[in-house]
């Protein structure tokens, strides 16, 4: 997918006529959506098969849920066992509730963006310069 989306991004912004560079950038956006969801969908369907198919509201919720719920597991089971200190799994916990709580905004992010792209042609896509947002 993402090939397709920097194609289209090329594309875009190749174009001088706006409402193509418009068309042309809304479809690379949808590329990069989903080319990120089906990326955490993958990792999340290695981790646990039933999720495997997650709606595209429910991936940020299973990041910020159950994710969590099962590295909080995983570490308290290293520390009773004395293969990581306490201190080093607030540490790593801390860490993995960063990073999904970054990976959950920003997907919900993009998914409210990509909702826009497909149903609010009316809100047009921003030149600055440097490519179309």
């Amino acid at each position: 997918m993402r090939i397709v989306g920097d194609h289209l991004a090329r594309e875009a912004t190749a174009r001088r006529v706006p409402s193509e560079r418009d068309l042309f950038g809304r479809s690379a956006f949808n590329r990069y959506y989903y080319s990120a969801f089906l990326a955490v969908r993958s990792v999340l369907r290695r981790i646990e098969p039933s999720w495997s198919t997650p709606t595209h509201q429910s991936v940020p919720v299973v990041l910020k849920g159950e994710v969590l719920r099962r590295i909080k597991t995983q570490i308290q089971a290293s520390e009773r066992t004395g293969m990581i200190t306490h201190s080093q799994g607030e540490q790593y916990y801390r860490s993995a509730a960063i990073a999904a709580t970054e990976l959950s905004n920003f997907l919900t992010s993009a998914r409210e963006t990509r909702r826009l792209a497909d149903y609010e042609p009316e809100t047009r896509i921003v030149d600055d310069g440097k490519g179309t947002h």
